[in-house]
């Protein structure tokens, strides 16, 4: 490959096709399911649609054997279970942040591929506009709720609880609020209590929304649920 297709290549103006990456791919001492990976990465940038793009990540994600595979299907089903989404969005928000996918990755420490999928996928769901390289938030508010056991938002909530427990380790009494209350409880009062808790989130969403100059994304769980066995 010659001096000046490397350079269009390693600047972004240009793909490489699979028969190149291969070829680089042996050149590097790259075998088996490195190769395979490197190539992936390849078909990933070159992909002419989102759906391909989908495809090659998919595989990306099955040969890397640091990380976690989840298996789903619908755009609606990852924004909605993938933690990423929700702070990527917020982001937007931050005064002074340069809104590109390698500082969005850094700040929220996922990799810049995740990054990049999670932003396509947040256009085509028409919750943020691409124009040029400058992203447009199109849907200001988002709000899930099911009446039923819903896997993608167990996996939300789940993947959330445990930065909380990342947070106990991580971030000194003055970043955060733990706090917790153990009470014997009249079921009856429940609907009220949720009310509550709903009206709750707006009144602290609409204060902390306030301020001179939003700097940083941070994320409110409340959690109030039966200790004692089903009676």
């Amino acid at each position: 490959i010659s001096p000046a297709m490397l350079s269009l290549v390693n600047h972004k103006k240009r793909n490489l096709n699979l028969s190149n990456a291969l070829r680089i791919a042996r050149r590097l001492g790259l075998e088996g399911r490195e190769a395979e990976y490197f190539c992936n990465l390849v078909q990933y940038e070159s992909a002419k649609s989102p759906e391909a793009k989908e495809m090659a990540l998919e595989r990306i994600n099955q040969l890397n054997p640091n990380r976690e595979i989840t298996s789903l299907s619908l755009d609606a089903f990852k924004v909605i279970s993938q933690w990423h989404h929700f702070p990527i969005l917020q982001l937007l928000r931050v005064d002074d942040f340069d809104f590109e996918p390698r500082n969005i990755a850094k700040q929220l420490g996922i990799s810049i591929l995740e990054t990049e999928a999670a932003l396509e996928r947040l256009v085509r769901l028409g919750i943020l506009a691409d124009k040029n390289g400058t992203y447009i938030r199109l849907k200001n508010d988002l709000r899930v709720e099911s009446d039923q056991r819903n896997e993608a938002l167990r996996f939300f909530h789940k993947q959330m609880l445990i930065k909380a427990i990342e947070s106990l380790e991580n971030q000194s009494p003055q970043e955060k609020f733990v706090g917790s209350q153990t009470i014997a409880i009249d079921v009856s009062q429940l609907p009220t209590a949720f009310k509550l808790i709903d009206g709750f989130f707006g009144q602290m969403n609409s204060l902390l929304s306030k301020g001179k100059r939003r700097s940083e994304v941070y994320h409110m769980g409340v959690q109030l649920f039966r200790i004692t066995r089903p009676r």
